[in-house]
């Protein structure tokens, strides 16, 4: 409904307010509705909305513009939204609450519960143990790890459509259609690797920590193959590169998201993600204002995709060296009492089980 220039701004910016809980709101369903041995497949389905919006929404709006105009667009986004509004607003519950209800049965609320979802804990939020948050290694080795590949997503968010239509003459529809593949490769990938094939790695009697830090070196080392969008000659051989790329991003996505439920301290998963999709939004803040001014200082996208090449370097030391063991990070009250950091992960949630 804008009417100009400055109030689009300003209903960008209330989007952005409007939509900065949900992923750490949904990384907080994660773990109060699945059990660890779930919670990987759990994390990879909510994050994959966010691939499947790509796969579906890119060639539709595209269509849209196409056929009627860009305002038109903005109309189909709104109605969807409201859409799905109802449809959240009517069925989601916690288990305490859909248990209350008589909506569960005791053996599957027994079965979240005693699988490692906090499934009955909250808490009111604290200045001081958010202080304590932001003090921890662990946290910002996954935070600074995410905003290396967010860095590199939210580019190709912003400038695929462009970098297409400037570099191989492609229309806005038929960049909208090659848009789409890397979100199909994203897909699949955090599914089948990232959801069903790490939770049973993890049901086998897998290090759990082990598997997921693997998972997040090797999908940012696939995630390097998108530098070599920036040499490709072919719209087609520029997309190539670029979801094969994309496959290393969404495995490092789903596995991030999921492990703010698995360190944070009891009732602090939120507060964990939030500091994590905070930072992750600050590099995809930059990220497009760099590669726009790359892109007309040196008139190709080569350098751009180079630039994201550097952030991938830092989001891998990130993880490699600062995050550490992905475990249980003590309470602020337990690391004031001095409780031994190997003990403090057997009463923390109940979430280390042997």
């Amino acid at each position: 409904m804008a009417s100009g220039y400055w109030v689009i701004i300003l209903a960008r910016l209330l989007l952005g307010l409007a939509e900065a809980p949900a992923f750490p709101g949904a990384m907080k369903a994660t773990g109060t509705w699945f059990p660890l041995t779930e919670r990987s497949l759990a994390t990879a389905v909510f994050d994959a909305g966010t691939r499947l919006a790509n796969v579906i929404g890119l060639p539709i709006i595209a269509l849209v513009i196409s056929v009627w105009g860009w305002r038109e667009a903005f109309w189909v986004q709104g109605m969807l939204s409201v859409i799905y509004l109802a449809v959240f607003w009517r069925m989601y519950r916690d288990p305490k609450e859909k248990y209350d209800e008589g909506r569960m049965s005791e053996s599957e609320y027994r079965y979240i519960v005693d699988g490692g979802g906090a499934a009955s804990k909250n808490k009111n939020f604290n200045l001081d143990d958010f202080k304590y948050l932001l003090k921890q290694r662990k946290v910002w080795g996954l935070s600074l790890g995410l905003a290396g590949v967010g860095y590199v997503l939210w580019m190709l968010f912003t400038w695929l459509p462009g970098f297409l239509q400037m570099g191989f003459d492609q229309s806005v529809l038929k960049s909208g259609l090659f848009t789409a593949i890397p979100g199909i490769a994203m897909f699949l990938g955090e599914v089948s690797i990232g959801g069903v094939y790490l939770d049973h790695l993890i049901r086998k009697g897998h290090d759990a920590s082990l598997v997921r830090k693997t998972v997040l070196v090797v999908g940012i080392l696939i995630a390097f193959l998108t530098v070599g969008a920036g040499t490709a000659t072919t719209p087609v051989s520029a997309i190539t590169w670029i979801a094969l790329g994309s496959v290393g991003i969404a495995l490092v996505y789903v596995v991030s998201n999921s492990i703010p439920a698995l360190i944070a301290p009891e009732g602090d998963t939120g507060s964990v993600a939030a500091i994590m999709n905070f930072v992750n939004l600050l590099a995809g803040m930059i990220s497009p204002i760099v590669t726009g001014a790359i892109v007309d200082a040196t008139g190709n996208f080569k350098y751009a995709f180079l630039a994201g090449g550097i952030a991938l370097i830092g989001g891998l030391l990130s993880f490699a060296f600062l995050m550490g063991r992905v475990e249980p990070i003590p309470s602020r009250r337990e690391a004031e009492a001095g409780m031994n950091p190997e003990h403090v992960g057997m009463h923390v949630g109940g979430r280390v089980a042997d």
